[in-house]
């Protein structure tokens, strides 16, 4: 089966470019001189200029897709990306609840209040995954999480790091994720 140049992913028979990550394929590979050797490995980092940027709600997706990887690096518009949505979400969840408990549903008030702690559960494990990812990108590791846990130093030391770019090129967690 051919895979991607770029991701490594396995794309169909067919396919020339990668419908995720937008890199030429290999399912057509029959090059045979360095010539057009070289012309492939150009369209390749043309091809990797030109691929669409995700957008911050399709980075969410992505967060909650790869829900248990703890492994390889988030870029900082990915982990961004995720808290915005996640903070949206739980923002919208709180208005509603309040909302209805002034104007006296109080039995639709305690639904919502159960579905933010529903979603609050469903949600935790993917934002620590995306959080260790984020910290992989910068180099550190994953214990790194535990800052947080210093008062209030530690959460603002934490927040520092979130912020920081990530190491360009390969580091100790994999490749540069943009």
């Amino acid at each position: 089966m051919p895979k991607c140049i770029g991701c490594g992913g396995d794309v169909g028979m067919e396919e020339e470019i990668c419908s995720f990550c937008g890199a030429l394929t290999t399912a057509h590979n029959d090059l045979n001189t360095v010539d057009e050797q070289l012309k492939k490995e150009t369209l390749f980092v043309y091809s990797h200029e030109l691929k669409e940027e995700l957008s911050l709600g399709k980075y969410f997706i992505k967060s909650l897709h790869s829900y248990v990887n703890f492994e390889g690096r988030a870029r900082r518009k990915e982990y961004w990306g995720f808290i915005l949505f996640t903070t949206i979400i739980t923002l919208a969840l709180g208005i509603l609840q309040r909302i209805l408990a002034d104007k006296g549903f109080s039995s639709y008030s305690s639904l919502l209040e159960i579905l933010s702690i529903l979603f609050w559960c469903a949600i935790i494990i993917p934002y620590f995954a995306v959080t260790i990812r984020r910290l992989h990108d910068i180099n550190y590791s994953g214990w790194s999480f535990f800052w947080s846990f210093i008062p209030i130093i530690g959460g603002f030391y934490l927040i520092y790091l979130l912020c920081k770019d990530g190491d360009h090129g390969v580091n100790d967690y994999g490749d540069n994720p943009k």
